[in-house]
C-alpha cells in the first residue's frame, strides 16, 4: 500500500515537472515570437532610414538582419532544447507509468 502511495506521489511530481517544462517551452515560443517581431520592426525602421540616408545605412541594415537571424537561431535552439527536455521527461513519465 505504501509503495502504491509512493508511486502515485511520483506520478504527480512527474506530471508537475512535465507541466512546468511545457510552460517553459510555451514561454520560450512566446519570447521567440516577440523577439522576431521586435527585430522585424527594427529592420523595417532601418529600411526607411536607408531610403532617407542612402547607402550608408545599407551596411547597418545588413548587420541588423544578420543580428536578427542570429537571435532567431539562438531562440529556436533554446526552444528545441527545451522541447527535447520535455520529450525526455514525457518518455520517463510514460516508462514509469507502464511499470
Amino acid at each position: 500500500m505504501q509503495l502504491q502511495a509512493q508511486a502515485e506521489i511520483m506520478k504527480v511530481q512527474q506530471k508537475k515537472e512535465a507541466v512546468q517544462t511545457q510552460a517553459q517551452v510555451d514561454l520560450l515560443k512566446i519570447s521567440t515570437d516577440d523577439a522576431v517581431k521586435n527585430k522585424q520592426a527594427d529592420i523595417d525602421f532601418l529600411k526607411v532610414m536607408a531610403d532617407i540616408q542612402g547607402s550608408g545605412v545599407d551596411q547597418a541594415l545588413k548587420q541588423e538582419k544578420l543580428d536578427a537571424e542570429n537571435a532567431r537561431t539562438a531562440v529556436e535552439m533554446a526552444v528545441n532544447v527545451s522541447s527535447h527536455h520535455h520529450e525526455v521527461e514525457q518518455s520517463k513519465l510514460e516508462k514509469q507509468s507502464e511499470k
